[in-house]
């Protein structure tokens, strides 16, 4: 653009002085014409004054000889103003025509003055002068004859001249007229022209700016050049298509952005494995459906069910955590089959579900679906080759209007599947009222519990055990009792169980095995024995999985002195059955210490014979239950007799629970059982209450 416009204006300035020198050429020359037009003017002048000098000389030859006596010096005058016109008049530039005749007539004029000269030189009035005289007369005569002719011929060129000058400056005011007029539209020309230079490169990017301020981006300017405008439309395209670009990767993490939002409502929402509704999306619904129900009073109910799979951890344990997720994944479209494509399931966490019933009319509908849940889930779900059989508790809490807030129900709910749970699996119970007065007594006993453990507020009570073929006492089982500051003595089936879901039972069984060692060894030491008394021990599933057990035990054994062999601890068959490798491994610790080792309320459980052999017990005791289905004649007592004899088998001796009639002591003893304990021998007793009974028991 730069050189567009450096040539644009030396064209300009180029045909500027080809218009100036042509209007200087034609002034030149109209110059000329003027200097001719002066030359003339000055020649006619001359030969005008020559004309009336010599006039006035041939005016003075007229006069009488006195007359012109007295006009000599007139007549001098006169004759020197010819002779200085004739020689002015030589001394222009003219034709050679004309200068003959100028020359000639100059020649004229000397002869006119001389002869003049002459005569006024001569004497007066004499022939001879009068002669010169007529010959000075004759002279002038012709030299003024010869002037007048002369004058016509400059009069007659001095018009053609001025006829020629004025054409000349017609046509220099049209030259110079035209020169302008040129100028004037090659100026326009060459105006525009850098006009258009100037301002076109900027409307194209005017105008590419407004394409791409109308949302046309990538709008490019076509322009080839490289001179400044094309260096500045080349970073302009460059701009244009990295904006472009960039737009266009707004534009895809806009939408990625908004994919990923979009994807984390959706997993905020729901749960990861199953896909299913969370407990945020489940506890939203219902906290709607709540608010509704009381806008609209007596529209239809609504009922939540809470559902809790049954021994979920033994899948988990005995098949992997993988193949658990797939049933809980199986699990959850097996519920969403079985409501209403209105109706809401979720997963609340772990192998916890909720089923939201909207719009139903009476309770009977949601116990319809809690039983057709139970159909769908007694269907075995293949996983992987194998076969897995699911079932769930189920809680059901009708909605109403005393219901304010989402929790109350789904609370509510959750009470009512762990009172279902309570009743067994693959069952489900509808909340009332007493659950919840029942769960706010657990929940101020585990309270309490807590405060129990800092206070100590546990004591052992001992139970004997007799030798029933010598009637002899042999030992004790050390029974624990809360000794609650308001509701007074607490049995362990009371606490037991909250303290083990609350991991209370930790605090609690250390200082059962501690206060047990503490105290066998003060009773022993009060009633020697050959050989000593033993104490049977209740150990609690979790704390029989501890690795610690055998070092803490064998640590409280030494602490008190007590011989490992008149210690024994009472395990269940549902406690070796969870994880049989770990819990022979446990056994085969304390059986190395020397602690005996007791499986109590045999028979109940679900211990396979076949591990049997495997696991390291002393004694087998048979579960209270079976004793007292005893009857006084002897029959029923088909179980018991398998017991002894697959405890002989396994040299192990048998324990009797829970002998309170003579009969049921009678019926052992045939069977010969070895040990016995129960009301008919003695209760629990505290260790003061010890000393009397074993008095009371030698007077006897």
């Amino acid at each position: 653009m730069k050189r567009k416009i450096i040539i644009s204006i030396m064209t300009f300035f180029i045909i500027s002085a080809i218009g100036a020198t042509i209007a200087s050429l034609h002034i030149k020359d109209f110059t000329e014409t003027l200097n001719r037009i002066m030359n003339l003017r000055q020649l006619e002048d001359l030969h005008r004054q020559l004309f009336f000098s010599i006039r006035a000389v041939q005016s003075d030859l007229c006069l009488p000889a006195a007359a012109v006596g007295r006009g000599q010096q007139q007549s001098a005058a006169d004759m020197a103003a010819m002779v200085q016109s004739s020689e002015k008049c030589m001394t222009c530039h003219h034709k050679p025509e004309v200068t003959a005749r100028i020359s000639k007539m100059q020649t004229r004029v000397i002869d006119y003055r001389n002869t003049v000269s002459l005569y006024r030189d001569a004497k007066k009035n004499t022939a001879q002068t009068e002669k010169m005289k007529l010959r000075a007369t004759a002279i002038g005569n012709d030299v003024l004859d010869e002037l007048e002719a002369l004058l016509e011929q400059v009069n007659s060129k001095f018009s053609s001249i001025i006829q020629d000058a004025r054409r000349r400056i017609i046509v220099a005011w049209l030259v110079l007229f035209g020169a302008m007029f040129v100028l004037l539209v090659l100026s326009i020309i060459v105006a525009v022209y850098l006009v258009r230079i100037v301002t076109h490169p900027i409307n194209k990017l005017v105008n590419a700016t407004r394409m791409i301020a109308s949302g046309n981006l990538g709008y490019t300017i076509d322009h080839q050049g490289k001179d400044e405008f094309g260096e500045l439309a080349a970073h302009f395209n460059s701009m244009s298509l990295s904006l472009k670009d960039g737009y266009a990767k707004l534009q895809q993490e806009i939408a990625e952005r908004r994919k990923s939002e979009k994807q984390h409502a959706y997993d905020a929402f729901h749960d990861a494995l199953t896909g299913l509704p969370n407990r945020a999306l489940f506890m939203d619904r219902l906290e709607h459906v709540i608010i509704a129900s009381h806008r609209r009073p007596g529209m239809p109910y609504y009922a939540v069910l809470f559902l809790d799979m049954d021994r979920f951890k033994v899948i988990n344990d005995s098949l992997g955590h993988t193949i658990g997720d797939k049933v809980l994944i199986a699990v959850g479209h097996k519920l969403a089959d079985c409501i209403r494509p209105g109706d809401t399931v979720a997963r609340l966490g772990g192998d916890e579900f909720a089923i939201l019933l909207e719009n139903i009319t009476e309770l009977s509908h949601a116990i319809e679906v809690a039983e057709r849940i139970k159909k769908k889930l007694s269907i075995p779900i293949d996983i992987k080759g194998h076969e897995v059989f699911a079932s769930v508790s189920i809680g059901i809490t009708l909605g109403t209007d005393e219901y304010e807030r989402s929790e109350q129900v789904l609370r509510d709910a959750d009470i009512a599947m762990y009172e279902a749970k309570g009743q067994g699996k693959s069952s489900y119970e509808i909340f009332d009222a007493k659950m919840h007065a029942n769960i706010m007594d657990r929940m101020q006993l585990e309270t309490d519990l807590r405060k129990a453990i800092e206070l100590s507020e546990f004591t052992l009570y001992y139970q004997p055990i007799m030798n029933l073929k010598t009637q002899q006492l042999t030992g004790f089982e050390a029974l624990v009792r809360w000794n609650h500051p308001k509701r007074g003595l607490i049995y362990p089936l009371e606490f037991i169980p909250l303290a083990e879901e609350n991991n209370l039972i930790y605090p609690i069984g250390e200082w059962i095995l501690r206060e047990a060692c503490r105290e066998l060894k003060l009773l022993q030491t009060q009633h020697p024995m050959v050989p000593p008394l033993t104490m049977s021990i209740n150990i609690s599933r979790k704390q029989f999985t501890r690795e610690d057990l055998a070092e803490k035990l064998s640590g409280y054994l030494a602490e008190y002195g007590v011989d490992p062999h008149t210690l024994a601890l009472e395990i269940t068959e549902s406690m070796i059955m969870q994880n049989v490798d770990v819990a022979v491994k446990t056994m085969k610790q304390l059986r190395a210490m020397g602690v005996q080792l007791h499986i109590d309320d045999f028979g109940t459980g679900h211990s396979s014979l076949s591990y049997l052999h495997q696991f390291p017990v002393n004694a087998l005791k048979i579960d209270r239950s079976f004793i007292n289905r005893l009857s006084a004649d002897g029959t029923n007592n088909e179980i018991i007799t398998s017991i002894i004899s697959l405890a002989k088998s396994l040299n192990c001796d048998v324990i009797a629970e829970g002998v309170e009639m003579e009969h049921q002591l009678s019926n052992i003893q045939e069977l010969r059982c070895g040990y016995g304990q129960g009301f008919l021998f003695a209760r629990p007793m505290a260790l003061p209450a010890i000393e009397s009974w074993i008095q009371k028991q030698k007077h006897l």
